[in-house]
């Protein structure tokens, strides 16, 4: 049986207008709320950088003030973040369309379930079995809630 790998990358160009989308969103809200200069050089080192112009971002970021350093930080910061949460809810919607009409694909667990079922060696499998829980720290993995009694 060969089953689908899902990866977040499958649509690739969904993903492209998402990510110009926040970009966009991203850039106009930054230019709202800092002062022009410290914009203007935000979008110069974007370009500096596609460019691939070391020197002349060597020399830009040599001039920045701290104030305009954390802001600028911030801003190449967030766009990743963003970028990151729309390939995430790319996928997770990918899965539950899959789900929805139960169609199989590789890592799901009922699928794996019912594979290793049908193995001869079922019960060595399962012996050797190892379940860790996985605790991040990643933006975009689901908020856990602690309740301490």
């Amino acid at each position: 049986m060969s089953l689908q790998k899902l990866e977040n990358n499958r649509n690739k160009t969904v993903v492209q207008e998402e990510v110009q989308i926040l970009t966009d969103l991203l850039e106009d809200i930054t230019k709202n709320m800092l002062p022009a200069e410290t914009f203007d050089k935000i979008m110069q080192l974007k370009k500096l950088s596609s460019n691939l112009d070391y020197q002349g971002l060597d020399k830009v970021v040599r001039s920045l003030s701290n104030d305009e350093m954390v802001y600028i930080s911030r801003y190449f910061s967030i766009l990743p973040l963003l970028i990151n949460i729309s390939e995430d809810v790319d996928l997770a919607y990918e899965i539950n369309h899959l789900n929805n009409i139960d169609q199989d694909y590789l890592g799901k667990l009922s699928t794996t379930i019912e594979m290793v079922a049908e193995k001869e060696n079922a019960a060595e499998i399962l012996e050797h079995l190892n379940v860790v829980p996985v605790l991040t720290a990643h933006p975009t993995q689901v908020q856990r809630r602690v309740c301490w009694t």
